[in-house]
């Protein structure tokens, strides 16, 4: 009885250790809102590479400024409210558009970086205000969302470009629903 009791000691604490290594490294989400639509979908779970490494067309989850509120702790499922509270910083997610040195201009639904046409398979809509920066300053990034009438990103004051301090890593894997499990589509 005791060499078995030391046996499942050991193998919990294996365990412990292995998820404790492996969150240095990889973050398991949920996806909560529409912004990333079609790319990904509500209650999609991806894995999250913790990485500040980012390039443009990587989706990147960062932390905002935005804090939850209490309806949004309350509609969250009830195991994560065991995690945020009112002041918890949102995190985002989307994908980079341009990055340190680059030059933007959003003409309609018209993206240019450097100024070539982004070609955007991936992007629900279209129809955007006119914005233009001359250059990412170093160290930041300008994010968008795949459903860009009903995504909060770089082209809101509120969001603004990312500091690369705020980005938490890139994601390329989804985990859930079953029949999508693998590498996310690239278009």
């Amino acid at each position: 009885m005791k060499q078995e009791l030391l046996e499942w000691i050991k193998s919990i604490v294996f365990a412990a250790v292995f998820v404790f290594v492996l969150q240095l490294f990889v973050v398991p989400t949920t996806i909560y809102h529409t912004s990333m639509v079609p790319t990904l979908q509500p209650k999609d779970m991806v894995v999250i590479q913790k990485t500040k490494n980012v390039e443009n067309g990587d989706i990147i989850v960062f932390k905002s400024d935005m804090t939850f509120g209490e309806s949004g702790v309350n509609e969250l499922p009830f195991y994560r409210r065991f995690f945020v509270n009112e002041n918890t910083r949102k995190k985002l997610i989307k994908r980079v558009i341009a990055g340190p040195g680059d030059k933007i201009v959003i003409e309609g639904a018209d993206v240019y970086v450097n100024d070539e046409l982004l070609d955007e398979p991936y992007i629900n809509d279209s129809g955007y205000d006119t914005i233009f920066f001359e250059e990412i300053p170093e160290g930041y990034y300008f994010v968008m969302g795949d459903n860009r009438r009903f995504s909060m990103d770089s082209r809101n004051p509120d969001i603004g470009l990312i500091e690369e301090e705020r980005i938490v890593g890139k994601t390329t894997y989804r985990i859930f629903p079953l029949d999508k499990i693998g590498k996310i589509d690239e278009f």
